[in-house]
């Protein structure tokens, strides 16, 4: 499964962020694959445009009904193909979340493809679960 608690933890020191792994991971994982579902789903619905970070968490927050914190979803943009400023691979990405703006499709009809989302939420707590028992990392 991608990404897995190695990939999280390599991810975290990257941008400078001292997190354990296993705490987040549901988190995270939920987060990047629901910001790649609603960027997928709603690419062609509009002109993209830079929105915060923490309106993106909000919409995170309400269609995945888990509370991400700052860090997890710094740590979520890291797997998901959006164009972000500061950009995801300078020093400054992980310092300041509030100045964090996400290119990003407009969300008008997302609602549209909710039982989708639901079916996609379902599988990845499982394999979120089947990660956890197994993995040899961390």
């Amino acid at each position: 499964m991608y990404p897995d608690l190695l990939d999280i933890k390599n991810s975290a020191q990257r941008i400078g962020l001292t997190l354990d792994p296993k705490s987040v991971y549901a988190d995270v994982v939920l987060a990047s694959r629901f910001i790649e579902f609603a960027k997928h789903r709603c690419y062609s619905h509009g002109k993209h445009t830079y929105i915060d970070a923490a309106a993106l968490k909000a919409i995170v927050s309400e269609w995945t009904e888990r509370l991400p914190t700052n860090e997890e979803i710094l740590l979520s943009l890291r797997f998901v193909q959006c164009k972000t400023k500061p950009t995801k691979d300078s020093k400054a990405f992980g310092k300041s979340f509030k100045q964090l703006t996400i290119k990003f499709p407009p969300l008008d009809r997302i609602k549209e493809y909710a039982t989708d989302w639901e079916l996609i939420r379902e599988r990845t707590e499982k394999e979120i679960a089947v990660e956890l028992q197994q993995s040899k990392f961390v």
